[in-house]
């Protein structure tokens, strides 16, 4: 723990750094949106967000936007009287929600790495994401479901992030209609489980997934899990008694991850993951359409034209998200195993 807590804070000092002293002061800015109330939980993106500014050109000024779960809106307002009309952020779908129109507003543009909640997107205008959106996230999920055979399916969800949370279940139980028996239940429910089901789907957090099929494997050994994108993280290794031959869903290609994007890091403790990898995929984005001075009401139609070459692999933009396909990995004894793909430019 005293090594993840080290590697937060070496992170965020190396980034606060980089952006304090940019010495380029050139008018097209991207504001880096940095939560200071929840920084474990946005490591991984810390350090995409550091990996991109060590590559990326300095033709563009970086400026760190500092915000808490309250202040998101005004930070963002206060960010544009500055001249700063372009944003990048790893926040979450219920985060949006905040925002409101302010990107309309103050004729701005929001690159996220992670959001997938599609009307979320909807209602906020001139922002998007590099995730696929919930619909086609759910419709991947239900098709690995169907693949592998499984007719009785329990959902699992968080008690927070809500918006992202309970649309994805919606929507998976939507796609599995007439297929299937299931049922969608919160975490404080699994107590009244009954019957063991094929599979259990955790829409949650890594930390609770741990939780939850340390609890439900011993009530229903013969049960599958599987998770969302939420729960994909690297700390579920370090519990391998529990989550071996745990299924969850990913939006960077493991073998990537594992051949060659480390190599672009210089602190040896330091690992890039899939949200690390979006994340350093939005800031290239962003500082692209600051580069370019691309207004707001012509972002859409910009990213929807050109093709863009991530730290993954090349991509485009349908609409308000990135053409990134869906992964499923299955975790074993060595890691990740990349399992089944959906989706994606091909």
């Amino acid at each position: 723990m005293k090594k993840v807590v080290n590697s937060v804070l070496i992170v965020s000092a190396l980034l606060v750094l980089f952006l304090l002293f940019n010495p380029y002061k050139e008018k097209a800015s991207v504001g880096i949106l940095l939560p200071t109330d929840d920084i474990s939980a946005h490591f991984d993106a810390r350090v995409g967000f550091l990996t991109a500014l060590q590559n990326l050109p300095k033709d563009v000024n970086f400026v760190d936007v500092d915000y808490t779960s309250d202040t998101l809106e005004k930070s963002i307002e206060d960010a544009t009287k500055k001249g700063i009309r372009y944003f990048v952020a790893d926040g979450y779908s219920s985060d949006l929600a905040k925002i409101d129109d302010i990107l309309g507003r103050t004729h701005s543009v929001l690159i996220e790495a992670m959001v997938t909640n599609p009307k979320m997107l909807k209602k906020v205008k001139y922002a998007f994401t590099m995730a696929p959106t919930d619909d086609i996230q759910a419709n991947a999920i239900a098709a690995y479901i169907t693949s592998m055979g499984y007719k009785n399916i329990v959902i699992v969800k968080d008690n927070t992030n809500l918006d992202y949370v309970t649309y994805l279940a919606d929507e998976i139980i939507k796609n599995l209609k007439n297929t299937t028996k299931e049922k969608s239940i919160f975490i404080n429910e699994i107590k009244n489980v009954e019957h063991s089901p094929d599979a259990f789907v955790l829409i949650m957090s890594p930390d609770n997934a741990v939780k939850v099929i340390e609890e439900l494997k011993e009530k229903f050994p013969t049960s599958a899990f599987m998770g969302s994108d939420w729960t994909f993280h690297t700390s579920l290794l370090d519990h391998l008694s529990v989550t071996k031959g745990f299924v969850t869903v990913g939006f960077v290609d493991p073998l990537y991850l594992k051949s060659s994007l480390n190599e672009k890091i210089s602190n040896k403790y330091l690992v890039l993951t899939p949200v690390g990898v979006l994340s350093y995929d939005a800031l290239k984005v962003a500082y692209i359409l600051a580069k370019e001075r691309i207004s707001y009401k012509d972002a859409e139609k910009y990213l929807n034209s050109h093709s863009f070459f991530g730290m993954g692999e090349t991509f485009t933009f349908n609409g308000v998200h990135a053409t990134t396909p869906v992964y499923f990995y299955r975790i074993t004894s060595s890691g990740f195993k990349l399992t089944w793909k959906f989706g994606g430019n091909g």
